[in-house]
């Protein structure tokens, strides 16, 4: 990680150049270090806050959040911060506990383009999954919030309701409330194992919080009237139902297993989700139990039919259906893997005479990531798993890179697709339990299929890799065997095939019957080798795929039979008479002793990923323009949530909320910002003498800043206001050489003087107008929900007050 140590002085000017350097495409690769000085004295940064804004070259603005570590300002900016080639301006800005502005500085610092472009490289993250789910447990941690807001309040109960202490320890007030040394608050209400119970009938077990009439919690958390956890899960919202996941919104929850409890899954917004595991947004689902996206919710999405054959003869590039597909799965929690034998496994050799090769082998450790839910310890403290051949017939117990020899696995290898070569393709389920057979079962499965320009891709099969290699080669011949799903990309254009051409006696062995094979050698990687026991010893073919001049595939060549089986092939199969007639023909390269099913030509950077032993074009230069970016995805997705988050300040709120969006507010916000510091840091002196100000010397932030006024100097001012809220006066943002802007005299904050300390607010612009006075418009505790004009504040624990 690059570290950048920066030192900034309260009195160094508002707008500093630095040295910094970011390039495009790096993640979490920099960290910058601030150093605090007021006139050269060392800043304590204790209970300080560090924020920071940055302002892309293309004109975009984010903030994130720093933290004090050992009296340093520490900021790791996310990647999308440098995402842009340019200058960067990074606002850095240091406030007091109270989120009071003590200094902010500009920093220009530079993004130089990195040499990946990341947006066309196949995802290995599940950002779109992620960001899901990071919106999910931000809700999750709203939820906590609400529950210790509750807590701190029944700890306040408790001191003016002493006597309503129990002897445990606890406290119960109000009509038929009962604890023991927990809380329970309001007529009805109970709690036990310690937890708290706040509302009419509100009642809580296990350590569990509910708030609100009638609310019911487990372990969890419930907070809204009537709402029910049965599990550790957590529920916000009227009538909301949770299981051990979370429900969050009017009326949303899950579905009521047969054990009697509500099943493991989120749900977000009004509506019920009825599958464990899965994250469903109103009456969309979003997400799988397997982690992957659903079908429907990609973008693009065109629909879903029974099979491949009804799927349209031609779409547009980026269309996706969904192809339904009954496949057989077990049972138990197994784990299917296909690959090259030593990908997965070592081996310890062969023991004459047993009839298993090899006779010793254990699992690598390197796939040890991979597979870690599926192994146990075994009463040697080594890892193990129990393995099954893809049938679902139990082999063995296999260690993961056993250290000693003897306890190693000895199992039919040929079970599973081995022949003898490191290099062979095998297939086999791991599984925790062990049994002599596991137990299939049909269900349905969605394909997903995507049109790339050309013809339709399966980007989502069954038997998806779950330890796929990726990475890149120089050309098509260099292509290794691989297991579905396998990515990598080309270096350089090539084809999946050979051309050859010329006089047919020049390239073909041929005598009166036909011709007998080749009279050169084809390379290696066009050449499939078969074995066959001839007589008393074991005799090797060679074979080539041949195809026409057309590319049409003719038939598989033998190059070397024996005597008694040799024939000859007309010359017809390719369009000639005569041994002196021109030919043409291809050999195709094999992949996975697999010859291509059509004969293919890639460019320079193109990919390509592994399916059904095909490796198949997914992404080109030219066709990237027209797949989904992650980003664009992200976004895409982001539109069906309305979760908006857990904000604290003002500019959290959405910048372009959908009707219903709604957030949970997690300290008070004021209608204005707040800002202490010296005066003549803050504002830009006109007048020393009357004290007068003709403009800020700070950019300030665009929710303060209300439309273009038609005014006589025509140009955007902001509302100022004192320590107590009162409004004082305006300035203009941009006075313009010659105009008249208007003048604002800093006595009126109280200051006599450009060295003074002053605070001050600026107005929020809501939309309709600035505020007549600064005070507080959303309390900790509310919930905020966007009625598609305006947001409307929902009291829910200082509701309670």
């Amino acid at each position: 990680m690059i570290t950048y140590k920066l030192k900034i002085n309260y009195q160094d000017p508002r707008v500093m150049t630095s040295d910094m350097e970011f390039v495009t495409g790096d993640v979490g690769a920099y960290r910058l270090e601030f150093e605090f000085y007021d006139n050269g004295a060392r800043v304590d940064l204790t209970d300080c806050v560090l924020t920071v804004k940055a302002k892309r070259s293309d004109g975009t603005v984010l903030a994130d959040a720093g933290e004090v570590q050992d009296n340093l300002g520490v900021f790791v900016p996310k990647n999308d911060i440098y995402a842009v080639a340019g200058e960067l301006r990074l606002e850095v800005a240091l406030a007091d506990a109270a989120k009071n502005y003590i200094t902010a500085k500009v920093l220009l610092a530079t993004v130089v383009e990195g040499l990946g472009d990341a947006d066309n490289v196949a995802q290995t993250s599940a950002s779109v999954y992620v960001t899901l789910l990071n919106r999910v447990q931000e809700q999750i941690i709203a939820a906590n919030k609400l529950t210790e807001d509750a807590k701190s309040l029944i700890d306040g109960k408790l001191e003016l309701k002493a006597d309503k202490q129990t002897e445990d320890g606890g406290f119960a007030g109000g009509q038929g409330a009962s604890t023991t040394n927990g809380a329970a608050i309001g007529s009805g209400a109970a709690a036990t194992g310690g937890g708290g119970s706040v509302g009419l009938g509100a009642s809580s077990t296990n350590g569990g919080g509910a708030i609100g009439s009638n609310a019911n919690a487990n372990a969890g958390g419930a907070v809204g009237s009537a709402t029910t956890v049965t599990g550790y899960g957590g529920a916000v919202g009227n009538k909301a139902k949770a299981g051990a996941g979370f429900s969050g919104g009017n009326q949303a929850a899950v579905a009521l297993g047969s054990n009697g409890k509500y099943i493991d899954a989120i749900q977000l917004g009004a509506g019920t989700n009825e599958a464990p595991g899965t994250l469903q947004v109103y009456d969309y689902r979003i997400m799988d139990q397997d982690g992957s996206i659903t079908a429907a919710r990609l973008p693009g999405y065109c629909g879903c039919v029974s099979s491949a054959d009804d799927l349209p003869g031609y779409a547009e590039t980026g269309d996706i259906y969904g192809v339904m597909e009954t496949v057989s799965k077990p049972q138990e929690d197994a784990l299917f893997a296909k690959g090259m034998f030593s990908d997965y496994f070592t081996s310890a050799g062969e023991t004459a005479g047993t009839g298993l090769a090899p006779a010793l082998c254990n699992l690598r450790d390197s796939i040890i990531a991979n597979i870690k839910n599926y192994t146990f310890t075994g009463t040697d403290n080594q890892t193990a798993t129990y393995l099954y051949t893809a049938s679902g017939t139990f082999l063995a117990e296999v260690k993961v890179n056993a250290g000693n020899p003897s306890a190693l696995a000895a199992f039919d290898a040929y079970s599973i697709g081995y022949n003898g070569n490191d290099t062979d393709i095998i297939s086999f389920y791991i599984c925790k339990q062990k049994k002599s057979k596991l137990t299939f079962q049909n269900t349905e499965y969605e394909h997903i299929m995507v049109w790339n320009g050309t013809g339709w891709e399966d980007v989502r099969s069954f038997h998806c890799a779950k330890m796929t290699p990726k990475g890149s080669v120089n050309q098509y011949e260099d292509l290794p065997d691989a297991i579905d799903g396998s990515l990598y990309q080309l270096q350089k254009s090539s084809a999946n095939w050979v051309k050859y051409s010329g006089k047919a006696s020049d390239l073909l062995n041929i005598e009166e019957d036909g011709f007998h094979g080749l009279k050169f050698t084809p390379p290696e990687s066009c050449i499939r080798k078969s074995y066959l026991n001839y007589g008393d010893y074991l005799h090797t073919y060679n074979i080539v795929a041949l195809y026409d001049a057309s590319g049409n595939y003719l038939q598989e060549l033998i190059l070397n039979t024996v005597p008694e089986s040799d024939v000859g092939y007309p010359l017809s199969i390719f369009g000639i008479s005569s041994p002196s007639d021109t030919v043409i023909f291809y050999l195709g390269i094999y992949k996975n002793n697999t010859r291509p099913e059509t004969l293919k030509s890639f460019q320079a950077g193109d990919f390509v990923f592994m399916k059904n032993n095909q490796w198949i074009c997914i992404a080109g230069p030219k066709a990237r323009e027209n797949y989904y970016t992650k980003t664009q995805v992200n976004e895409k997705i982001s539109a069906s949530s309305r979760w908006g988050g857990s904000i604290s300040s003002y500019e959290e709120l959405p910048k372009s909320p959908q009707a219903g969006t709604y957030c949970y507010v997690s300290a008070d916000i004021a209608n204005g910002v707040k800002y202490t510091g010296k005066v003549s840091d803050l504002f830009r002196i006109y007048d020393n003498e009357m004290l007068q100000s003709d403009t800020l010397n700070f950019t300030p932030p665009e929710y303060c800043l209300p439309p273009l006024m038609d005014s006589p100097y025509y140009d955007t001012i902001v509302n100022i206001y004192d320590e107590a809220g009162a409004n004082v006066g305006y300035l203009s943002i941009n006075p313009q050489p010659g105009s008249a802007p208007p003048f604002f005299s800093l006595s009126e904050l109280g200051v006599t003087s450009a060295d003074d300390t002053v605070t001050f607010y600026l107005g929020i612009y809501d939309g309709t107008g600035l505020p007549s006075a600064i005070e507080t418009i959303y309390h900790a505790g509310d919930i905020l929900i966007w009625v598609g004009t305006k947001w409307v504040r929902i009291p829910t624990v200082s509701g309670l007050e």
